[in-house]
């Protein structure tokens, strides 16, 4: 049995100490400060007494019972009393301005809480209030609804030319009418829609009022029976307020719309603020080495070689060849051998002369881009002679171009893979080996009676044969080894610098977050773009795009003689004509050569011999795996030489993204490169195909079957690097998109939801008809939030699976062709046919792993839209826009990766009717 506190006074006070002592009394302290409005509620009652609305001497009037009711309670009771029809009008009136003044004081606490919701943060987060955007200028959304709806001072963005003037709008453009003619003729057509439903719903409130007029003639009772609810009389002020117009032709209900959606975007762009502020450096949280993937360098050999054949030129025309030509030039005497060195050559313009400069070894390669300005640097070989004035900058290239292409040259961390060539390229030619090579060829070959021959430099690596005789193969194993590595070696290092260093290009920067909620798909694409530029720059290996001078002549005649000449034999001192062999030695006195026809005709010999013995050594060129007879077989090896599905086991750790589109742009150059190699080949002949070197051999023994393996691998690049990697932003775009087209819509479709309040049936103040209409506005202003969330999920999705599949299509693949292709990922780049059971599987993985892929990524990135389409329904509402369903990554398909198969297969056929008509022309010829 308990005890009755309130029959034992000690129990009480003891609960009492207890509780003062022990209990924070927080909650006491709360309801001390809450307002108290009992007051106001006795003055109301007393008020209601004197018009009759309470009984004489009722309790709310008494002093007595002050606080133990409540305005409602008051309120309730008054309106329990409200009878008499227009006789007791009185009544109607005092209770109806107290029930007005009730809702006002509510409305006042209510917007004093937003105040305190929406006042200045004080924490450190990158948004100043939850409705208010930070930098609407150039927010893409308020770009949008601008350009949309023309309202100037509502959205604030830099196409209103009232914002444009700020320095935060450069670069972006306002209409010197704003609105625009035709934003005004639109305007002008919402005026009149809403004016003519207006009329429509000024004809349905009069016909309401006549109607209640007569029942409560007919019935007595106010308002007639009809009429009864209190919701009635606010649903037709409310239909009405909701058609009044306003500014620029739009209503009350269309700029509720509008205030909806500006709002939205507000919270939307500082949910996705505050998103950033929490990842750190960029959305997805990783570190820099997550976001870039580390490829594969390739060799160097080819630079190499070119620059053995450049050194062998320089040292033949320095021993064997007498520049008779008086000079002013610091580099060349009249009683020396013409001194060939390295120059930047500039060419000259109509405004500009051509200016050269020579290089040291110290040069760097951001001074040759600056005298370049920026462009592709250019190295010329040859001698700068002040009577060379046909030449650019005067210089005449004696011993060859090499190019260096600058592509993506204002990405930063990519110049420095571009300064890495440039440092190799002058390595390589100052190298002491390399110069001594040179030397050792022209005297051997051709020049060892020479002067300048009588002792030959030393070397440090094994020269690989006796000193009077040619290079052995040993010689350029080592120097080839040597120089791959010190490629290598830098390469990556400078590689592993970038991935682990915080990188501009790689980053989420100020501009993109400024653009809002909208711009929130845009940091995809720079990885994209970043990846694929490091992919580009790792393939644009110097290039030399001019032989020794004499090289060029020879070729030059043969091609002219002969156009079929094959490219083994296009620098070869004879020519066979028709069975006749035919020397060059006539045609190497032509006076713009330089030396006479006797020096002319030793210096070409030597190089001649110098290039064929480079083209025929292999140790001059990495080990390659040997051709076979099966076409397919070496179309695998030549397009996965360095690239594949099984580099993802090395780059375990890196963002999806950037390995699809590492990977994808690799497929894309080779791809490329093949079926301009063979439309090169089956369009201008056999002799330009030979040029290409193994390319051409391996074109031609393939024939036109490598066409249809080149585009499958070129569809494949454009899908891994294009469209799965764009999806996030294209997805998102369309998603932002969406959002305007429901804006829209809801503007048209406001009259119509006003209208809708003119149902008199059902509760509350939408009624049975309106309330859509209110779940619509509301889906407008948390839409932006929710497709934040959809892009959110989407890549957290897409990278779960995305790595699953990495890890278990190993597996699949082993089960199904029979090796391990986890032993690959670490091997060398030609292994991968060698080991696989079939070099064919090889092909129909890799478009298996895309289809997977691009499956993985569509169901991923669905729910960008998926999310908002279908979140509402959690909030009771089935309602949906009139285009929720389309899917933007289908029309990309189409648009991008359809036709880009259809226009390599385009080229292909091209290719095979010049290979007809190759045919034709050779049918005729005999």
């Amino acid at each position: 049995m308990m005890t009755d506190s309130s029959k034992n006074p000690a129990l009480s006070i003891a609960k009492s100490v207890a509780a003062y002592t022990l209990l924070p009394g927080f909650w006491s302290r709360l309801v001390e400060f809450m307002p108290r409005f009992g007051l106001i509620a006795y003055l109301m009652a007393i008020i209601f007494e004197s018009v009759k609305l309470l009984p004489k001497g009722h309790p709310f009037t008494q002093a007595t019972k002050i606080g133990q009711y409540r305005v409602r309670d008051v309120l309730a009771l008054a309106a329990n009393n409200l009878h008499g029809g227009f006789k007791n009008s009185d009544q109607y009136i005092v209770f109806a301005m107290f029930l007005v003044g009730t809702v006002l004081l509510v409305l006042q606490f209510v917007f004093l809480f937003a105040m305190i919701v929406t006042r200045t943060a004080e924490a450190a987060i990158p948004f100043v209030s939850l409705f208010v955007t930070v930098y609407p200028e150039i927010d893409i959304a308020h770009l949008m609804l601008d350009k949309v709806f023309g309202i100037p001072q509502f959205f604030n963005s830099c196409f209103d030319p009232t914002v444009n003037g700020l320095a935060i709008c450069d670069g972006y453009s306002a209409s010197p009418v704003f609105p625009t003619p035709l934003q005004a003729a639109m305007q002008e057509l919402f005026r009149f829609y809403s004016f003519g439903i207006l009329t429509v719903a000024a004809f349905v409130v009069f016909y309401f009022i006549i109607a209640m007029v007569l029942e409560t003639t007919n019935t007595g009772v106010p308002f007639g029976k009809r009429f009864q609810s209190i919701f009635t009389p606010i649903r037709l002020v409310l239909a009405v307020l909701l058609l009044l117009p306003l500014a620029y032709g739009y209503n009350t209900g269309q700029y509720i719309v509008l205030f909806a959606a500006k709002y939205g975007s507000a919270l939307a762009t500082n949910a996705w603020l505050l998103f950033n502020s929490k990842t750190g450096d960029n959305p997805m949280g990783m570190d820099p080495e997550q976001l870039v993937g580390k490829p594969k360098v390739g060799d160097i050999d080819s630079v190499l070689n070119f620059l053995y054949l450049a050194q062998t030129c320089r040292a033949s025309y320095e021993v064997g060849v007498k520049d008779t030509l008086k000079s002013t030039s610091t580099t060349s005497s009249a009683a020396t051998g013409i001194v060939i060195e390295p120059y930047l050559v500039l060419q000259g313009s109509s405004v500009n002369t051509s200016i050269s400069q020579q290089l040291s070894k110290g040069t760097t390669y951001d001074a040759a881009r600056t005298f370049y300005g920026q462009g592709d640097v250019k190295i010329v070989f040859g001698e700068k002679n002040d009577t060379y004035e046909d030449y650019p900058g005067q210089v005449k290239p004696y011993c060859g171009v090499i190019l260096m292409p600058s592509l993506s040259k204002e990405l930063t961390g990519i110049k420095d893979l571009y300064n890495i060539y440039f440092k190799n390229v002058l390595d390589i030619w100052f190298d002491d080996d390399v110069r001594a090579y040179g030397k050792r060829m022209a005297c051997t070959l051709k020049f060892s009676s020479q002067a300048g021959c009588k002792s030959l430099p030393a070397v440090s690596a094994s020269w690989g044969a006796p000193d009077d005789r040619t290079a052995g193969q040993q010689f350029y194993i080592d120097m080839r080894l040597l120089a791959q590595g010190n490629f290598k070696g830098q390469l990556d290092a400078q590689i592993d610098t970038m991935r682990h260093t915080a990188n501009p290009e790689t980053s989420m920067d100020l501009r993109t977050l400024q653009m809002g909620w909208g711009g929130a798909g845009l940091w995809f694409n720079k990885i994209m773009s970043f990846n694929g530029a490091m992919v580009d720059a790792l393939s644009s290996l110097p290039t030399p795009t001019q032989y020794p001078l004499l090289m060029e002549h020879i070729a030059k005649k043969k091609r002219t003689l002969s156009p079929g000449v094959p490219q083994k034999e296009v620098f070869d001192m004879t020519l066979t004509v028709n069975k006749k062999h035919l020397s060059m030695d006539q045609y190497m006195g032509e006076a713009d050569l330089g030396g006479s026809l006797s020096q002319n005709i030793e210096v070409a010999g030597a190089l001649t011999a110098t290039y064929k013995q480079i083209q025929d050594n292999e140790a001059t060129s990495a080990p390659k795996t040997t051709n076979t007879d099966s076409p397919v077989k070496n179309f695998v090896t030549l397009l996965f030489g360095q690239t594949g599905i099984f580099d993802f086991h090395g780059n375990s750790e890196v963002f999806p993204l950037a390995k699809l589109a590492m990977l994808g742009r690799e497929l894309i150059n080779k791809t490329v490169i093949l079926i301009a190699a063979r439309a090169i080949m089956t369009g201008v002949g056999a002799a330009a195909g030979a040029e290409l070197g193994p390319l051409g051999d391996l074109i031609k023994n393939v024939g036109p079957s490598m066409g249809t393996f080149a585009t499958m691998g070129f569809s494949i690049g454009i899908l891994l690097y294009y469209v799965v990697p764009l999806m996030p932003f294209i997805y998102f775009f369309f998603g932002v998109g969406r959002w305007v087209k429901s804006i829209f819509e809801a503007m048209v479709a406001v009259p119509l939801w006003a209208l809708a309040h003119l149902r008199l049936g059902g509760e509350g103040i939408p009624g049975p008809a309106a309330g859509t209409g209110y779940f619509l506005i509301l889906e407008i202003f948390l839409r932006p939030v929710f497709t934040l969330f959809g892009l959110a999920a989407s890549i957290a999705i897409f990278m779960a699976l995305s790595s699953s599949l990495d890890t278990v299509f190993n597996l699949a693949v082993m089960n199904v062709g029979g090796y391990d292709m986890t032993t690959l990922s670490n091997s060398q780049p030609d292994t991968f046919a060698n080991s696989a059971r079939e070099a064919l599987d090889a092909l129909f993985y890799t478009v298996i792993y895309a289809i997977l892929i691009y499956m993985i990524a569509t169901t991923s990135f669905k729910l960008i839209d998926l999310i908002p389409n279908f979140v509402m329904r959690w909030g009771g509402s089935n309602t949906s826009s009139f285009n929720d369903q389309t899917d933007p990554i289908g029309q990309v398909n189409y648009q991008l990766v359809f036709k880009a198969d259809a226009m390599a297969r385009s080229i292909d056929n091209q290719n095979d009717s010049f290979a007809d008509a190759a045919k034709a022309r050779e049918l005729f010829k005999q």
